[in-house]
């Protein structure tokens, strides 16, 4: 008997959801045409200026000037843009295929979240804020792949390819660029790092034919020692791009003391082939397991993974060649397409794992 009414009720679940989809679709015109796409001819060559309006938070402003994208936080200032955010935003918009019509009954827009009260508003404007055109994106659809959408003023919802609303739905911060540093590292010639496991800084330089090794002319047992080619290839590859999950902008000299950065716990010192110098300095561990970082000429405090830190200051002894042997092809083996994209993956995550928890 329990069996029977279990196989019932999923009988009436099933039979609810049969009924229920079929008739959100049964509402749409059978002469209406679907179109293709959204919003045609939206890109970052036509948009000026993008507001982005979430149920019950701040709006986010999106604005170009020049070349550069920025992002104009309320009540902190304006700032450079992510611009990976961006150019992730305007494929999705561009790439995104209209699967087809759900429904043109107002009634139905509570359902996909595509009112006004559940929706988040997109709003894209060419020069002299000259509208280009809205729209308001709602849940995700059943196949968990698309999102249902309008144009706002309308009635018809579409089932949109993409998933439009989790790039949309960040907070402002998010959008502002968070990148500490960003360096090819092919471009690298020489590391210098300073940290509490080594009493003395210590110099890894590559040389013209493409070794690397240590430069220590005060240390006899270490200059011109072999470095292991697998730990600075890491290092290097992470120089790619290190963003931070978030970022700070009160640099008082009380403020900075109190995140450990005056002076600092440990300083990396970056030369490429053209002989510019990135430095970077890293303050105390915090109780987020994040590490608050510099990069020297600037006043932001950029806060990075503890991985992040632990990869960029090694010690001496973790970069030094143990087996006394030099590897094949001593040289620096960079994979953009292969370990640099891991590296960014891994660094993209651990920053929107990090905005979660905020």
């Amino acid at each position: 008997m329990k069996k029977l009414m279990i196989l019932l009720g999923v009988a009436a679940a099933l039979g609810l959801l049969l009924y229920l989809v079929p008739k959100q679709e049964d509402r749409v015109s059978s002469g209406s045409a679907t179109p293709d796409v959204i919003l045609p001819g939206i890109n970052a060559e036509t948009v000026k200026k993008i507001y982005i309006d979430r149920p019950n938070k701040a709006r986010v402003i999106l604005f170009k000037e020049g070349n550069e994208w920025r992002t104009d936080i309320p009540g902190m200032g304006i700032f450079p843009a992510e611009t990976q955010n961006i150019d992730d935003f305007f494929k999705l918009m561009a790439d995104s295929r209209i699967v087809k019509q759900i429904s043109n009954n107002p009634a139905n827009h509570g359902t996909f979240d595509v009112d006004d009260a559940k929706g988040i508003g997109v709003s894209f404007l060419a020069d002299a804020d000259r509208m280009l055109g809205e729209i308001i994106v709602g849940k995700l659809a059943f196949n968990f792949r698309s999102n249902y959408v309008r144009l706002k003023g309308a009635n018809e919802v579409y089932e949109l390819g993409g998933d439009l609303r989790r790039l949309l739905d960040r907070d402002a911060d998010a959008w502002r660029d968070r990148t500490l540093v960003r360096i090819e590292p092919a471009q690298i010639s020489e590391l210098t790092f300073q940290n509490p496991a080594d009493p003395k800084p210590f110099t890894i330089k590559r040389s013209p034919d493409g070794p690397w090794g240590f430069y220590a002319p005060d240390n006899p047992d270490l200059d011109d020692t072999e470095v292991d080619m697998q730990a600075i290839n890491k290092i290097l590859n992470q120089f790619s791009v290190i963003i931070a999950r978030t970022v700070s902008d009160t640099t008082s000299a009380t403020d900075l003391g109190s995140f450990g950065l005056d002076p600092p716990k440990a300083t990396v010192k970056i030369t490429d082939a053209a002989g510019k110098v990135t430095t970077l300095k890293f303050g105390m561990e915090a109780k987020d397991q994040s590490y608050p970082a510099m990069r020297e000429g600037s006043s932001a405090i950029y806060h990075v993974p503890t991985w992040i830190y632990e990869t960029m200051t090694p010690s001496a002894r973790s970069l030094t060649n143990q087996t006394g042997t030099a590897s094949p092809g001593n040289e620096i083996k960079v994979e953009p397409q292969k370990e640099q994209r891991s590296v960014q993956e891994r660094t993209r995550k651990s920053v929107e794992e990090g905005s979660k928890d905020r």
